[in-house]
């Protein structure tokens, strides 16, 4: 089992066992980052090399792209992940864990599935939703560009939820769900 965490802090491990990632260098772990925001979605390799390498020419920015590929795939089996997960699909790569407990997937989904929910399930769904919100996407990622709007969006949109949840709870007459929701809300 698989377990991938970009909300409140990155994780990644296979089973018991993280995969080192802290041992990467400061590029190589954005890359791991930058995938795992987008996971199971490719990336065209020049959108990664404008990210994480702005002022390289492409030629160079390909060749440390694909270095710092190698490296996340030997980070990955250290990890106990195969380095398949890692997959290039012809200009861009993706990652991607089968049957992955994927945090950031899971609250992304839920707070959807909540706005076609009738009252009862869309507060259940809202609530499970807040629970996989368990801060900012990828703060050790700190102001870098290539995640500080989707930063914001998941922000909004957890504060959203809340708020739709306190409004759930409270017309169901359960004030003190209500309460609880709006102060994650805010």
């Amino acid at each position: 089992s698989i377990t991938l965490r970009c909300l409140g802090g990155f994780f990644l491990a296979a089973g018991q066992v993280e995969v080192p990632w802290r041992q990467l260098r400061p590029r190589v772990r954005a890359l791991l980052m930058l995938l795992a925001m987008n996971h199971g979605r490719q990336l065209h390799r020049e959108k990664i090399i404008d990210a994480l390498w702005p002022d390289a020419r492409l030629a160079s920015g390909v060749r440390s792209l694909q270095v710092a590929i190698s490296s996340i795939r030997q980070c990955l089996s250290l990890g106990g992940i195969t380095e398949d997960a890692l997959r290039r699909h012809g200009d861009g790569y993706a990652l991607e864990l089968r049957s992955a407990a994927d945090q950031l997937a899971d609250f992304q989904r839920l707070a959807h599935l909540a706005t076609r929910a009738s009252q009862p399930d869309a507060l259940r769904l809202r609530l499970a939703a807040l629970d996989h919100y368990a801060g900012d996407l990828l703060p050790e990622a700190g102001p870098a560009e290539w995640v500080v709007e989707e930063r914001i969006r998941l922000r909004l949109l957890a504060a959203a939820v809340g708020l739709e949840a306190a409004r759930d709870a409270l017309a169901v007459d359960d004030l003190q769900v209500a309460l609880e929701a709006a102060r994650r809300s805010v």
